[in-house]
């Protein structure tokens, strides 16, 4: 099938797009210091409304100037940091872009057709940013770990890997990322190296397909499932290998016809039932407090009594519009354990009641704002 070629300035052409299809870098209110304290990263996630989120203390990445400057030294560094998440981001905002430009924005509301494309722009990104990019840099990924060099080894760790930078690598990912079975899944493996990444990638994909039914049922204020989504006999890796080749294949010229080609959408989402009804069951790994009016935070804040994964996520999004050094060193530490115990599914109860009273209390104080409610915020989502 052939192989895309790196593109000499991948960066440069994801700043470009951003740029010129207009994507909208917001502030949120919230602080990337917890970040240190193992709380999750509170920026929100909404390539939906071709917007990407920032902490406030990245306020001069608004500047893409500066955004692009900062994506080169973490490169050159070795760095996976905040940058290059946000220019993994943008590529997700590119595959919703490409998926509205050939499907309409109807197909966001036919489920099987939403699980695809969301799943498509996390293979994208990956695939375009990792694989075909950072994992030949100092870098060596985001969502991987893996270094370019190694290749060669794990080829003969498993016979049926494909080359990289080839279609069938894209199929084998696709696979895995939408089924959970992949070529890449070998039983003979014997390089440790090898097991590693391909653990890895077995994770984060089961992972991502749980969440975007996660994600689907909130939006259709449906039951959560509890389970991961599966397609079988998709065809969408053809897309992502399509727009693989427009980022970093594409004569300038082409390139610069296809970003006029770009829709800019206000929010694909718009037409779910989450933004037509007045359902005040709030999921807020899925929902952003600045959705809400302040009276209607602390409504959600008075209902969060007992451990549960809406309650936490509306717990981080409250304290993290605090610096951390308003805290003393007994409550951060609380703050942080409970983040520990949380993600490893250790008992929460008294941690719970300790973090619930310093949330309330910072909450109901004089300095507590989200800022003006935004409803287009409704549909964001958290989880790591």
């Amino acid at each position: 099938m052939g192989s895309v070629l790196r593109h000499p300035d991948l960066i440069g052409r994801i700043i470009e797009y951003a740029q010129k299809t207009k994507i909208e870098f917001k502030v949120t209110g919230r602080s990337s210091s917890w970040r240190a304290l193992g709380l999750p990263d509170l920026r929100g996630f909404c390539p939906q409304l071709r917007r990407v989120n920032l902490y406030k203390d990245q306020k001069n990445l608004k500047n893409l100037k500066n955004l692009e400057t900062l994506c080169r030294k973490e490169i050159k560094k070795g760095e996976g940091a905040q940058g290059l998440w946000i220019l993994h981001d943008v590529l997700h905002i590119a595959f919703y872009d490409f998926a509205t430009l050939n499907l309409g924005l109807e197909s966001w509301n036919e489920k099987e057709r939403f699980l695809e494309n969301h799943l498509a722009s996390e293979l994208f990104s990956v695939l375009a940013l990792d694989y075909f990019f950072l994992i030949f840099t100092k870098t060596k990924g985001l969502a991987v770990d893996l270094d370019a060099k190694k290749w060669c080894q794990f080829q003969k760790a498993n016979p049926f890997l494909p080359e990289l930078g080839t279609f069938e690598l894209c199929s084998a990912l696709f696979e895995l990322y939408f089924t959970g079975r992949s070529p890449l899944i070998y039983d003979q493996i014997i390089s440790k190296d090898y097991q590693n990444w391909v653990g890895h990638e077995m994770r984060y994909a089961a992972k991502q397909r749980r969440y975007v039914l996660q994600w689907w049922d909130d939006l259709e204020e449906n039951k959560e499932s509890k389970k991961e989504a599966l397609l079988v006999g998709s065809e969408v890796h053809h897309a992502v290998w399509e727009l693989l080749s427009i980022f970093l294949e594409a004569t300038q010229k082409d390139w610069k016809t296809y970003l006029k080609r770009v829709p800019q959408n206000a929010n694909t989402f718009s037409k779910f039932k989450k933004y037509e009804s007045q359902n005040e069951d709030l999921d807020f790994r899925f929902t952003d407090i600045q959705a809400l009016e302040r009276s209607e935070i602390l409504k959600n804040l008075n209902k969060a009594k007992n451990p549960s994964p809406s309650s936490l996520f509306l717990f981080w999004q409250i304290i993290s519009t605090f610096e951390t050094k308003r805290f003393d060193r007994r409550t951060l530490g609380s703050l942080s354990k409970l983040a520990k115990a949380s993600n490893e599914n250790l008992p929460l109860k008294d941690l719970w009641n300790l973090v619930e009273t310093t949330v309330k209390n910072a909450a109901k104080g004089p300095h507590f704002s989200s800022g003006p409610p935004d409803k287009s915020t409704l549909s964001t989502f958290f989880l790591p």
